[in-house]
């Protein structure tokens, strides 16, 4: 996913946005795609720049079984920072 994301992904924005004419596109990750644009925006955060907006849905993860208690803190301040 790393090659996809640093080798594949620049370089078909780059067409998309040479061919349009325009400074920025949106784009719409599922699955693969999602890890693959958090890949590139952590590695060539440059590209941050060329994005109006990024909806990145289902990410490939894997999250084992966890005791509530241990992350209880981290969703109480995201709450609070909501509200």
């Amino acid at each position: 996913i790393h090659d996809l994301a640093i080798k594949d992904l620049p370089p078909m924005i780059n067409y998309i946005l040479e061919k349009t004419g325009r400074e920025q596109l949106s784009y719409i990750g599922h699955s693969m795609g999602t890890t693959m644009m958090l890949g590139l925006l952590s590695e060539m955060p440059e590209y941050n720049d060329k994005l109006n907006f990024v909806i990145l849905m289902a990410p490939i993860a894997f999250w084992a079984r966890q005791d509530f208690i241990a992350i209880e803190p981290v969703l109480a301040t995201a709450i609070e920072t909501v509200r």
